[in-house]
C-alpha cells in the first residue's frame, strides 16, 4: 500500500511539473510569436518603395521671347539643354513635352532656392527671381541665359527639388505635363543635374 502511494505520488508530482512546463513553453512561444510580428512589421513601414528609373523626356519651355529645349536623360545622368531650338527632332530629340510660361515661372525656380548665384562683370553676387527676370528683359543675350540655367540646375543639383516645385512648375503654365508623368523625377534630378551640357541649335 505503501508503495502504489509513494508511486501515486511521484506520478502525480511529475504530471503537475510536467503541466506547468508545458504552459511555460507554450506561453514563452506565443510572446515570442507575437512580439517577432510586430517587429516585422515596424521594420517593413521603414523600408521605402523602391522606384524605377524614369523614362527619359525632353521638355520644350517656350516664353515671350526664345524658348529652352530641356532633354532628362535618367539612363546617363545627365541634361542636354538648347537655347532657342528651330528644330528639336532634327538633332535627334524628341519635345516630350511643352510648357508655355511667361517670365514669373523663372523668377519662382530661382525663389525655390532662395535665389541663385551669377557672376556679372567679375562679381558673383545672389539674385533673387524678381532680379534674374530684369536682368534677362534687358540683356537678351545667349551667354546671360546659359549662366541662368546652369546657375539653377546647379542648385538642384547641391539641394535637389520636391514634387511641390514639379506641381509649381505645371499649375503656372500652360503644358501636356502632368503629375503622374514627372512624379518620380524630382528623385533623380539632385543627380542628372551634375551634368550638364549646351549644344548650339
Amino acid at each position: 500500500m505503501v508503495i502504489y502511494v509513494s508511486s501515486f505520488r511521484t506520478f502525480l508530482k511529475t504530471f503537475v511539473i510536467s503541466g506547468w512546463c508545458l504552459v511555460l513553453f507554450v506561453g514563452l512561444g506565443y510572446y515570442y510569436i507575437d512580439s517577432h510580428d510586430i517587429k516585422v512589421e515596424n521594420e517593413a513601414e521603414s523600408v521605402p518603395y523602391y522606384t524605377q528609373t524614369p523614362d527619359s523626356k525632353g521638355v520644350l519651355f517656350t516664353f515671350s521671347k526664345g524658348s529652352i529645349y530641356t532633354y532628362l536623360d535618367f539612363d546617363l545622368s545627365s541634361v542636354t539643354v538648347i537655347l532657342n531650338p528651330e528644330n528639336v527632332s532634327s538633332m535627334g530629340y524628341t519635345a516630350d513635352y511643352t510648357v508655355d510660361a511667361n517670365y514669373s515661372l523663372i523668377a519662382y525656380m530661382c525663389d525655390y532656392f532662395d535665389g541663385i548665384n551669377l557672376t556679372l562683370n567679375a562679381e558673383t553676387l545672389r539674385y533673387t527671381g524678381n532680379q534674374v527676370v530684369e536682368l534677362i528683359i534687358s540683356d537678351t543675350s545667349d551667354e546671360l541665359r546659359i549662366k541662368v540655367v546652369e546657375a539653377i540646375f546647379q542648385k538642384m543639383a547641391e539641394q535637389g527639388i520636391g514634387v511641390d516645385f514639379l506641381n509649381n512648375v505645371i499649375t503656372q503654365s500652360k503644358t501636356n505635363l502632368k503629375i503622374p508623368d514627372c512624379y518620380f523625377w524630382a528623385e533623380f534630378m539632385d543627380d542628372i543635374s551634375k551634368n550638364i551640357k549646351f549644344l548650339s541649335h
